[in-house]
């Protein structure tokens, strides 16, 4: 009986540490400065399915001159705009890197 409460205990603990990782990497976030790419050149759009933080899938943007891609929730995407120079700006900022198992800009919102 015994090692099964222990289970039920680490696994309560694990749980736990998960959300408080979440809430302190969103807070991380939110308090990162923001970036403005001035017309970008788009080289790719993709949809990018589930990430490591993301709650639900997104459009992933990589950018000539940007090492990292750039997420974009799909609902902040304009679904207009393609590979090819944007005559707007990108508004990003640093995403959240997890131990370094993440290198990439959480996109906020297409300016045209």
């Amino acid at each position: 009986m015994l090692k099964g409460r222990s289970i039920l205990g680490l696994t309560y603990v694990m749980l736990l540490s998960v959300i408080g990782l979440e809430a302190y990497a969103q807070r991380w976030e939110q308090r990162q400065p923001i970036n403005i790419l001035e017309n970008p050149i788009i080289v790719s759009v993709d949809t990018h399915p589930y990430g490591l933080h993301k709650t639900s899938p997104t459009v992933r943007v990589l950018v000539e001159g940007e090492d990292r891609p750039i997420d974009f929730p799909m609902g902040s995407w304009d679904v207009g705009v393609g590979t090819g120079r944007l005559d707007g700006e990108l508004v990003v900022r640093p995403s959240f890197r997890y131990g370094g198992l993440l290198d990439e800009l959480d996109g906020l919102r297409v300016v045209k």
